[in-house]
């Protein structure tokens, strides 16, 4: 026999084998590690995606909490395991960050980790006490500018995603407003209620019912167009273009992966933020189904550990 023929067989029976592998995962349970405690939004979150992942993949999806260090210990028990396809992490936007404010936090996300897609992003929103007299961004950062001593503007922490938002904002425009730091964002929502702050950016979930009822008013989303939910409430970006700060989920595995494995649990978790039932819970949640390729995913992380941790190094802003 020829040596051509030969090869062509070679090439022919390892397509063959790479599709049989390809249709023959999974063939055991998978897991999806979380970093916070069950009920926390990652947890609800990975659950509500691994509930529908099992139909599609035929196989259990597992979900499992690994708590603490800031999500370190989830982060670390993900990389110990083998990169197989059956062990996942789903972790927030924080995932871009840890590694600068946190001093346990050895991991590269983009070196360690492969990213399979995105799950969800969390909805946020710019909100005044209704006595601040501004109707939009564009007001909102003419009146920064003429009064920076009166805008005081609450955020959960600092570091935190929303003081993040903020920071952004005030760069982009050269507004300059007080940023108050509280622990937890419930606390900063009611002195914004109280008429003691004068802004503050959070959820939807949580402001969406006081914008409704009058006793805030919605200036912006951090999305980079409006939201189905809030179509009366512009985009921050309709002030200052290109302005976009989600509160993302995203799933990741350890590098070495099969491709294979990546590309079937993309193909599915599309399929699964598809269903209206997937679609209402998020809502519910104060969040929305978001799709990416692996490679939109990638991108996502690597532009927000570029522009967040930026800040982050410029305040000075650790864990203790």
């Amino acid at each position: 026999m020829k040596p051509f023929p030969l090869i062509l067989s070679a090439l022919l029976l390892a397509g063959a084998f790479t599709n049989a592998l390809a249709q023959a995962y999974p063939t055991r349970p998978l897991k999806i590690v979380t970093p916070l405690t069950p009920g926390a939004a990652s947890d609800q979150t990975a659950r509500l995606v691994a509930d529908k992942l099992k139909d599609r993949l035929g196989q259990p999806v597992l979900v499992e909490a690994r708590v603490g260090g800031g999500g370190v210990v989830a982060v670390d028990y993900v990389l110990k395991q083998p990169a197989d396809g059956y062990t996942f992490l789903l972790h927030s936007v924080s995932m871009a960050t840890a590694p600068t404010v946190n001093p346990n936090a050895k991991y590269d996300p983009i070196r360690d980790f492969v990213a399979v897609g995105t799950v969800n992003m969390g909805l946020m929103v710019l909100s005044v006490n209704p006595e601040v007299p501004v109707k939009s961004v564009a007001e909102y950062v003419a009146y920064a500018k003429a009064n920076p001593s009166k805008v005081n503007h609450g955020v959960s922490a600092l570091g935190n995603l929303d003081h993040l938002a903020i920071e952004i904002l005030m760069r982009d425009t050269g507004m300059k407003v007080n940023v108050i730091p509280y622990k937890g964002g419930a606390s900063a929502t009611a002195d914004l209620l109280g008429g003691r702050l004068q802004s503050q950016i959070d959820s939807l979930v949580t402001m969406g019912p006081h914008i409704a009822s009058g006793k805030m008013r919605g200036l912006g989303v951090t999305a980079g167009s409006r939201l189905p939910s809030l179509p009366n409430v512009p985009s921050i970006a309709e002030t200052d273009a290109g302005f976009e700060v989600l509160a993302w989920y995203g799933l990741y595995a350890p590098t070495g992966i099969p491709r294979e494995a990546v590309t079937r649990v993309n193909a599915e978790l599309a399929e699964v933020n598809k269903l209206p039932e997937i679609i209402e819970r998020n809502r519910a949640m104060g969040y929305a189904p978001l799709t990416t390729t692996p490679e939109q995913h990638a991108a996502m992380l690597l532009k927000d550990m570029t522009r967040l941790n930026v800040i982050l190094k410029e305040l000075n802003i650790r864990m203790e």
